[in-house]
């Protein structure tokens, strides 16, 4: 049990430093610009007149 806890651990932390290695660089301004698009466009798809249709995204809401 002890040895398959420690894999996974070894797993997740392997998973997390090449997660961070690779979102490690700046945004180019491509990215950036396709970034907040969509963001824009998921706001007006989930608000009418201002007003959050969908509880569940009024957490990410900008």
């Amino acid at each position: 049990m002890a040895v398959k806890e420690f894999l996974e651990k070894l797993k997740s932390r392997e998973l997390f430093n090449a997660l961070n290695e690779v979102y490690s660089e700046p945004e180019s301004l491509e990215e950036t610009t396709l970034r907040e698009k969509k963001q824009k466009a998921l706001f007006k798809e989930n608000t009418e007149d201002g007003i959050v249709k969908n509880r569940y995204y009024r957490a990410c809401a900008p």
